[in-house]
């Protein structure tokens, strides 16, 4: 037996092949999204991490200041209070009252009252 080729249509004959754009059936384009996609949450993770960064060497940084803030103020409080020691003192206390022409009262000088 013999066949007619003639009464087919071209169109027919073969199946037209759809692509996305590209070779693979568009896998390219999406590979190259996915791609950029993976590329810019990279970058949008390497700018985090610097920013953190930059951010906690910033807090270490104030740290170190208030502790040493924090031990000059120790010395100093250790300072005023062997100031208020030595002024509290009771032998500072009748040198200086005895210079104002203050004495302790004599033992008839006391009366109740």
């Amino acid at each position: 037996m013999m066949r007619d080729y003639g009464k087919r249509r071209t169109s027919q004959a073969r199946p037209k092949v759809r692509s996305g754009g590209g070779s693979l059936g568009g896998l390219i384009p999406r590979r190259q999204a996915l791609g950029a996609g993976l590329v810019a949450l990279a970058l949008a993770v390497l700018l985090a991490g610097i920013w953190v960064a930059w951010l906690v060497r910033g807090g270490a940084q104030e740290m170190s200041q208030q502790r040493e803030r924090h031990q000059e103020l120790v010395r100093q409080n250790q300072e005023l209070g062997e100031q208020r020691n030595q002024l509290l003192a009771r032998e500072r206390i009748e040198m200086e009252a005895a210079k104002l022409g203050l004495f302790p009262p004599a033992p008839g000088q006391l009366r109740d009252l």
